[in-house]
């Protein structure tokens, strides 16, 4: 029963090595449905519980419609959950639009660190986010 889970276990292992490695303090944000990744960055990287959080209660989570249509409303809504949280890192898969267009709209906000998992995740760095609502 324990042997089909080796690959993955693997895998997520690898995936928070390159998390980790980007890591420099404040709060991670990572996907919601990948515990394997926060039990590996708490036990095996010593990144505390209290730094790392899900993304389904993201401010996305929130805004109805496209996002990007009232972006200087939503950004206001972005930097503040990105200054509460104390977000310095966000992880998120690729393919997950609202995320690619953020960082996209907002390049003096976020850095990419880089692609992993051959490109299926993506690390960026919160730059700036201290008086940035204007």
């Amino acid at each position: 029963h324990y042997e089909p889970g080796i690959a993955i276990w693997s895998s997520e292992h690898e995936v928070a090595t390159q998390i980790a490695s980007a890591y420099e303090g404040g709060v991670i944000s990572i996907m919601e449905d990948r515990p394997w990744l926060t039990y590996f960055l708490v036990h095996d990287f010593g990144i505390s519980g209290n730094n790392i959080e899900g993304q389904m209660y993201d401010p996305f989570a929130y805004m109805e419609g496209d996002p990007l249509s009232d972006w200087n409303s939503n950004r206001e809504k972005i930097i503040t959950w990105l200054n509460e949280r104390n977000i310095r890192l966000l992880v998120f898969p690729s393919s997950k639009a609202n995320y690619q267009q953020m960082v996209t709209q907002e390049p003096a906000l976020f850095r990419q660190e880089m692609s992993i998992a051959e490109g299926y995740f993506e690390i960026y760095r919160v730059t700036s986010n201290e008086s940035n609502t204007n």
